[in-house]
């Protein structure tokens, strides 16, 4: 038994988490690891015994199986525990899981959404995702007084898979539309390692007494929360933040060619058709074999979804998207967008604005600079090429300027350019920060050079001042670009390296007197505000009776008016879960749309082994945590 003694401050341990690994007995070489947990010491200090997920030590770090159980290790503190965490005040009256898979980015939008579910409305919100953020929704969501929000993991890690050296150095580099039709097309396979993890959840709320009422999915587990909707007879909303996922006669790809042949590209691969192709075989194992292994019959997810009109949820105003001509008789709601802005934010961000940040903003201020803000969120950009772009504009351009530029380095940097950034950031007119509070930085900011992200797009274009997008341009980063450039904010959306050279002109074209650029992203910010405001007819009103419950800080960040459309679904119009009919050919096994799925399971299940039925086969003999779990 290993035992050690380690002293930590009171700060230290805050922020301290503990790494196991788990080897096969008798072995100690390093390919006879099983999988690794790790588990934050402020969640051990909480609980006398807390089960940790094992996820395999691959690139993809899915959760470690058995019997197409995911495995835990029940992990406890020896002394030092302290009281558990006081229960909500009122007992939720509905209890929501949320399925997101992604980047950072793609889960602030969730986030966002589950405060306001449990401070307006008293939910529980569970937040299945990756483990590497569950301090980071802890640290946004413990200051919430009414309701919920609990982060469990889902297994995978997105972050590592990005920095692949074949992800990192060849895909998304790559300018050309084929590489987007790849990403797109594989955009939900890549996570059904998660399904088990997801499903083991649901049956342990379930034997809890506290089960899931409405599942909500994210652009890459829209098909893993159908089949979870049609197995738990639970109805499920999508959380479309990537509207060029859904079907229609629109491109799924914006192109931004610069090959010889764009034309062709364009239609070979930037279609829906052309994606539908590509997803119809990577998602094979999903419409086939996984849902056959749980008695349910062949389905596609969009068309599925389509036919039977469940609803999804668009939270981007109308003033960045048009919903699809096809889709104008069906339930999708735009609502304001969702930003991570609210009084929870602000009382618990460990990003404020530092001592040297404010000191750099009002130097600037001072001397008459105006400031440009740079970030590439958690893509691939080398901060090489960011640099550059950053000190030729400040000595390029023919207004005085500063840079903020903010993000972790990525690749190295040569001596030389960071002796000449070095020299820039003596004098003031250069700052480098690995992280900051965009929610309190972008009000000092006159211009944005900014990754395209929706909601790092959507808050620099709320402040009513000019935007570049440009990086890898990845998948709907093409699309905001795009948008950009339509309602006049900014230039055409560029990749990075073609950035260089027009760097310069974008800063001379933001910053003058006039400029056209900043005129019209005044009239931007006046519209999408108008909208948030519920102005414009027949979309959501955030002044509807929710939002009298919610603060100030919830309403303004468009949390009001999308929870409302959620409690409307939910207890109005009485969502219901996806129900696909049985084929033309009889099985007993197969599950009607009427019919105890559940129990139809449960049915088809007895008696079979896991060499009968495969790799997707699911032991219900075997309770949640029991004999599949690994204990220590």
């Amino acid at each position: 038994m290993w035992r050690e003694e380690i002293p930590l401050t009171p700060a230290q341990a805050s922020g301290t988490s503990i790494g196991i690994v788990l080897v096969r007995a008798g072995s100690c070489l390093p390919d006879s690891a099983v999988g690794f947990a790790i588990v934050s010491l402020r969640e051990l200090r909480a609980g006398a015994r807390v089960s940790v997920l094992i996820c395999d030590s691959t690139t993809k770090g899915d959760a470690v199986l058995g019997k197409n159980k995911p495995c835990y290790v029940d992990v406890s503190l020896v002394g030092g525990s302290q009281p558990p965490a006081k229960p909500p005040s009122e007992k939720p009256s509905r209890h929501v899981f949320f399925l997101s898979r992604g980047t950072r980015g793609d889960m602030q939008p969730f986030i966002t959404l589950a405060i306001g579910m449990a401070e307006i409305l008293g939910w529980r919100v569970t937040i299945c995702c990756e483990s590497r953020y569950h301090e980071w929704v802890h640290q946004k969501t413990c200051a919430v007084k009414r309701g919920q929000v609990v982060a469990v993991a889902s297994g995978g890690d997105t972050a590592r898979r990005m920095n692949m050296y074949i992800a990192r150095e060849f895909l998304f580099p790559s300018k050309t539309e084929l590489a987007q039709w790849l990403m797109m097309g594989n955009s939900e396979c890549d996570f059904y390692g998660s399904i088990p993890v997801f499903i083991d959840h649901l049956e342990r709320f379930k034997a809890a007494g506290t089960p899931v009422d409405l599942l909500v999915s994210g652009f890459t587990t829209t098909g893993s929360c159908m089949l979870l909707s049609e197995i738990f007879d639970v109805p499920m909303i999508p959380l479309v933040l990537q509207p060029n996922a859904i079907p229609a006669s629109h491109l799924a790809i914006e192109p931004i060619n610069y090959g010889i042949f764009p034309k062709i590209l364009e239609r070979a691969c930037c279609t829906h058709t052309a994606v539908r192709m590509m997803k119809n075989m990577t998602e094979l194992p999903l419409t086939i074999m996984i849902r056959k292994s749980h008695g349910l019959n062949m389905a596609r997810t969009w068309p599925t979804l389509k036919a039977q009109d469940v609803p999804i949820v668009l939270p981007i105003s109308t003033c960045a998207y048009t919903k699809p001509s096809e889709w104008q008789n069906r339930r999708i709601y735009q609502t304001p967008f969702l930003l991570l802005r609210t009084t929870h934010d602000i009382d618990t961000s460990v990003e404020r604005l530092s001592t040297e940040c404010t000191t750099f903003l009002l130097s600037n201020r001072e001397a008459g600079r105006k400031i440009i803000l740079m970030t590439f969120s958690s893509m691939p950009v080398r901060t090489r090429d960011a640099l550059q772009i950053a000190l030729k504009m400040i000595h390029g351009s023919k207004y005085p300027l500063s840079v903020v530029f903010v993000g972790h380095r990525y690749k190295s940097v040569p001596a030389s350019l960071d002796a000449k950034c070095d020299a820039s950031k003596a004098d003031g007119r250069l700052l480098e920060l690995a992280a900051v509070d965009f929610g309190q930085m972008f009000q000092h900011i006159d211009a944005f050079v900014v990754h395209g992200g929706l909601g790092t797009t959507a808050e620099a274009m709320r402040c009513g001042k000019p935007v570049a997008i440009t990086g890898v341009l990845h998948l709907d980063q093409r699309v905001w670009g795009k948008m950009v450039h339509r309602e006049g904010c900014g230039p055409m959306p560029c990749h990075i390296g073609r950035f260089k050279s027009r760097c310069v002109a974008f800063a001379d074209g933001a910053l003058k007197e006039d400029s056209e650029w900043a005129k019209k992203a005044i009239i931007w910010m006046n519209r999408a505000l108008d909208f948030d405001d519920g102005v414009e007819d027949g979309e959501v009103e955030a002044t509807d009776a929710t939002a009298q419950l919610a603060t100030p800080s919830l309403a303004a960040a468009g949390v009001a008016a999308n929870v409302e459309v959620f409690r409307k679904l939910l207890e109005e119009d009485g969502v219901k879960p996806v129900r696909v009919p049985p084929g033309k050919k009889k099985n007993s096994a197969r599950v009607g749309p009427f019919e105890d799925v559940g129990q139809a399971r449960a049915e088809m299940l007895e008696n079979q082994s896991y060499d009968e039925r495969g790799k997707w086969s699911y032991d219900d003999s075997t309770s949640p945590g029991g004999s599949a779990g690994v204990s220590a």
